[in-house]
């Protein structure tokens, strides 16, 4: 034992591109709607402390064929109450700093 910790973030398929986009067959605006859906869903539900990890590749989400409709669904969700967007470093030093 190093007594080095380990940070695991949750990983949905619920809300990753190549399962919406190339499992569902989900076209651009259908992919777009379902995160923000899952998004709107748990920012309107009581408690804290809540993360989604949006799990995108740049050869599924970053197509120009769907980044436009994920980048207007990204907009709205950001102006969520509630909703605040990190990378996985940035959720990592949060955990640090709350101990």
């Amino acid at each position: 034992e190093t007594g080095a910790r380990m940070l695991c973030l949750p990983y949905s398929m619920e809300t990753n591109d190549f399962s919406l986009v190339q499992t569902k067959n989900m076209d651009a605006r259908q992919y777009a709607q379902t995160l923000e859906d899952h998004v709107r869903q748990l920012a309107s539900e009581p408690g804290e402390g809540k993360v989604v990890c949006l799990g995108m590749h740049t050869f599924v989400a970053g197509t120009p064929a769907r980044t436009l409709a994920l980048g207007e669904s990204l907009e709205r969700m950001q102006k969520l109450p509630g909703v605040q967007f990190a990378s996985a470093a940035q959720v990592q030093a949060l955990v640090r700093k709350m101990g």
